[in-house]
């Protein structure tokens, strides 16, 4: 995984993640080299509540990689190089997705709700193809992942918000992944591993 420098950075607060080169609440420095964190709210592991703007429920479920350009890096079952995003569940128990739901937009939290026996087993992780087909099978979602700017949320089966990404700027056949598995801090990688664990590879400083 490579921390990009200036003109292709990450920044996350929370569980919202930026990539990209904007400015930030109206700043213009973008120099940062490697993704800063705040709790937020009361955020990931708090008791349970919304927790505000970025605040989550506590599974042990996040979601772990993403790329919003795939050109060449992964096919899916159909041969098509499609959005993919990542969910890893870092319990120790099989998950059944099935009754969750997840968006591209958070104002619209039940856009597509996951079938039944879509399962994770302990610590294993889930590729599914934003093809914006859901005929395509069950691991397809009916949107696309914007390369410029997007959002992804997961909620759970009573609707609660699992977890909630926001993001600018993606580059092609790079994904965005947390390191390690499950962890608060993302990176960009350069080598993406997706249905597997994030694996940090040669990573190199930005200026």
């Amino acid at each position: 995984m490579v921390k990009l420098s200036p003109g292709l950075w990450t920044l996350v607060l929370g569980t919202f993640v930026a990539c990209g080169n904007p400015s930030v609440d109206g700043g213009d420095d973008t120099s940062a080299d490697a993704p800063a964190t705040d709790s937020g709210g009361d955020g990931d592991g708090g008791d349970g509540g919304d927790g505000g703007d970025g605040g989550t429920e506590a599974w042990p479920v996040s979601i772990n990689e993403f790329m919003a350009s795939n050109n060449s890096t992964i096919a899916d079952e159909h041969g098509d190089y499609t959005d993919w995003l990542e969910i890893h569940n870092g319990g120790d128990t099989t998950l059944d997705l099935g009754g969750w739901t997840i968006t591209d937009d958070l104002d619209e939290p039940g856009m597509h709700t996951l079938p039944s026996g879509l399962g994770i087993p302990a610590g294993d992780f889930l590729v599914l193809w934003a093809s914006g087909d859901v005929l395509l099978g069950d691991k397809h979602l009916p949107f696309r992942l914007s390369k410029d700017e997007d959002e992804i949320g997961l909620y759970d089966a009573n609707g609660t918000a699992v977890d909630k990404i926001r993001y600018t700027a993606m580059v092609t056949d790079y994904s965005a992944a947390r390191y390690p598995d499950g962890a608060e801090d993302w990176t960009i990688s350069d080598a993406p591993t997706p249905g597997e664990a994030n694996d940090p590879g040669s990573s190199a400083d930005g200026a």
